[in-house]
């Protein structure tokens, strides 16, 4: 069986110990797009070939990461209760390797 330690503190979690499976999907927000008749008339061909050429030298994962990515991990009960109030107050964990 595999062994399921804690993402927050480490510790082991054993198969008969309560804990918590935590999921986050992150997914890139738009605002909301107004259409214009000048919008439908023009021809977006140009715009779209550039586009194209630039996500070619992209890394295809970054990319999809750009747009979806989704997160999953187990918790302790001490680590759980943490995690859920510095959602609740806009933290986040500390100490971890910053972007």
């Amino acid at each position: 069986m595999k062994e399921i330690r804690c993402r927050g503190c480490g510790c082991h979690l054993d198969g008969g110990d309560v804990h918590y499976k935590a999921r986050v999907d992150l997914c890139a927000a738009y605002d909301r797009m107004e259409i214009t008749r000048e919008d439908l008339d023009r021809d977006p061909s140009e715009e779209i070939r550039q586009l194209l050429m630039k996500m070619a030298d992209e890394d295809s994962q970054e990319l999809s990461d750009e747009v979806f990515m989704r997160l999953a991990f187990d918790l302790c009960k001490q680590c759980k209760e943490r995690f859920a109030k510095q959602l609740e107050r806009g933290e986040f964990f500390s100490g971890e390797d910053e972007v």
